[in-house]
């Protein structure tokens, strides 16, 4: 018989483990690692590109604040701190709560054999740092010291931040920051050793301060040399007294604005609010401490508070119309949502309405005015969300991770859009998720491409959802611990701008480039580093495809496999047990145009499937098609 091609021209069905590999459609995967779906074609996904340098303790919320005059922050909160983008320096700005001590843009007083300058060519914020040049006569003590003006008090912070570089590696204790309630730190009441430094290198520091109570009246500080390392040039920047978060990974962070107000909670301190300048502070008139907030009907509302030290995990509670900081009298109040026995988790807007998401039920908040206020509604019993971070505004619909499945709610049903990848989040013996650390998962939907993030930190596992396709792609293990948006600063070249012919340039129609402002997606690192995904960083993260099993009633010859592909290049494996073993068909090369490749096999077998993979930076799949002799069935055949 003659050979015959099996042609498979859309790859867009995405990663499908709900059933057995012989059962899926054509397009389906059971495997996928890295894949973009883009105008019917499978692509390898961008890479990401650090944003500023390594932040403090764990990230687990990235946000934007956005004023009424059109000026707009992007914020990055970890388990300790909290910060904001100088989008000048391109670098991470601290604003947690407390004191700043010296922005060190004055030069320090120096010791013999140290020569103290304000440098304007090595600095992290503002436009100087404090550099000590340490000759090697110096040996040990105080290097140099800043006076203070008047007076500052420490006694409400925790911690002492600030930025520091030094040309050669310091070992942990070599140096120490002195703190003194006198003048040129002739007594210091405290002296904290700092952490090992890397030669050459801005490192932010957090240093713990032993007795706050002792530093009501800080008159200077200083850096003492411990151990004689020699010749060596430090510089210090922005020192910041700070009253760092208490909560961990556990605590993630809301947030709701309010009368050009950003006010930010985690459940377990104070909440807090930011202006767009200076540091945080706490929201006055005594609200709760809150586990989540937002803001309807001019109105904050809080939700699974805390109250004088007691804990209410299913009360809503609400400042008075018009305010945040008013939380008795006026039109101020509370309700426990008690007709089901879950916790309050979420508070979120659909459609102009006020959700309540609770472990396992979702109430609506509804307004009805007068001293009463609002009235509660149940919406939904049996499906809420012990992640609340996982929930995003599709504009319509909220999408989130509830129990074992992802669910998309409208407001008054639930429907799921998980069936593909269940097993993964939920079977026993096959998840991947941990439900002990599940409240942890994060959320985000890129609305421009129909894409929806799912992040779980401790497995280290991302999931993409795309809308149109309405597939799943899973990424290779990264240790993402909250997602957020950022926006492209590249602008689209003019025609008269090109240097290169049309053959010469590299790319194709809309789609290494986003047009200015357009979003991007941030990650933050349990490493604490921020990346941004700007569409345009390539990456070497290795791609996998999987095909199907192709299950025949008899061993059929297959010949050959063919690809219509470009860049790359990219291995071609088979395998014929299932994917328990491969067998490489060999390597193609770089195409820089759409090309045909085949691979010949000449094997007999009952059943196989294929596997790409690829570390190259770019990559792009049109078709794959195997090619066979059918065998013809036995016309034979004996009853058993």
């Amino acid at each position: 018989m003659k050979k015959q091609p099996y042609p498979i021209t859309n790859l867009t069905g995405g990663l499908n483990v709900a059933v057995d590999p012989t059962f899926l459609e054509d397009k389906d995967s059971p495997e996928i690692l890295e894949v973009l779906y883009d105008k019917g074609l499978l692509k390898k996904d961008f890479g990401k590109v650090a944003l500023g340098t390594a932040l403090l303790g764990t990230p687990i919320f990235l946000d934007a604040f956005y004023l009424t005059t059109g000026t707009s922050y992007v914020l990055a909160f970890t388990t300790t701190t909290a910060y904001k983008l100088n989008e000048t320096l391109m670098e991470w700005e601290d604003i947690t709560q407390g004191v700043i001590l010296d922005t060190c843009e004055s030069a320090w007083t120096a010791s013999a054999n140290v020569t103290a300058t304000a440098d304007a060519t090595v600095y992290k914020v503002g436009t100087k740092s404090a550099k000590l040049v340490i000759a090697a006569a110096f040996t040990t003590g105080l290097a140099a010291y800043y006076n203070h003006a008047t007076t500052a008090d420490l006694t409400g912070c925790t911690e002492i931040h600030m930025w520091v570089y030094s040309t050669l590696a310091l070992a942990a204790g070599d140096i120490e920051f002195y703190i003194d309630d006198t003048d040129a730190c002739a007594s210091p009441v405290e002296n904290i050793a700092f952490p090992a430094l890397t030669a050459g290198t801005w490192t932010r520091v957090t240093l713990t301060i032993a007795t706050p109570a002792a530093l009501g009246t800080v008159h200077s500080w200083g850096l003492n040399v411990v151990v004689d390392k020699g010749a060596n040039t430090i510089y210090i920047d922005e020192i910041h007294g700070v009253k760092e978060f208490t909560g961990d990974e556990d605590n993630i962070l809301f947030s709701a604005t309010l009368s050009d107000t950003y006010v930010v909670t985690n459940g377990v301190d104070a909440i807090q609010k930011w202006t767009g300048s200076g540091l945080l502070a706490d929201l006055a008139g005594s609200p709760p401490i809150a586990k989540t907030i937002c803001s309807f009907q001019s109105r904050l509302i809080t939700g699974g508070t805390t109250e004088t030290g007691t804990a209410h995990p299913q009360r809503v509670r609400w400042s008075s119309a018009g305010t945040i900081e008013t939380w008795s009298g006026g039109t101020s109040g509370y309700i426990d949502l008690v007709d089901t026995v879950d916790w309050v988790m979420h508070l979120k807007l659909l459609r102009g309405k006020c959700m309540v998401y609770k472990d396992y039920s979702i109430w609506e908040l509804l307004y009805i005015g007068g001293t009463a206020v609002f009235k509660p509604e149940l919406r939904v019993n049996g499906s809420g969300t012990l992640a609340p971070n996982t929930i995003v505004d599709r504009g319509e619909t909220h999408v989130f991770y509830s129990d074992g499945n992802i669910i998309e709610f409208d407001g008054m049903h639930v429907s799921s859009i998980a069936d593909k990848i269940v097993p993964l989040l939920y079977e026993t013996g096959v998840k991947l998720i941990s439900l002990a650390t599940v409240g942890r998962a994060t959320g985000l939907l890129l609305e421009e491409i129909q894409t929806y993030l799912l992040c779980f930190p401790e497995e280290e596992l991302l999931f993409k959802y795309n809308f149109r396709t309405k597939s799943w792609v899973r990424y290779n293990s990264k240790p993402i611990y909250t997602l957020g948006y950022y926006y492209s600063a590249a602008t689209l070249p003019l025609w008269s701008e090109m240097s290169t012919t049309w053959s010469t340039t590299v790319g194709s129609w809309a789609y290494r480039n986003l047009p200015a402002n357009a979003p991007t997606t941030l990650l933050g690192w349990s490493t604490g580093q921020i990346y941004n995904d700007d569409r345009v960083t390539l990456s070497s993260d290795e791609l996998v495809w999987v095909t199907k099993d192709f299950l025949f009633g008899h061993s059929h010859r297959l010949t050959e496999i063919r690809t219509v592909f470009r860049y790359g290049g990219f291995t071609l494996y088979y395998s014929t047990d299932g994917g328990l073993n491969y067998t490489s068909l060999g390597t193609f090369g770089y195409a820089s145009d759409w090309t045909e490749g085949v691979k010949y096999l000449n094997i007999s077998t009952q059943r196989i499937r294929f596997k790409i993979t690829t570390s190259e930076t770019r990559f792009e799949l049109k078709w794959i098609e195997p090619w066979y002799v059918p065998r013809a069935r036995s016309t034979s055949l004996t009853e058993s």
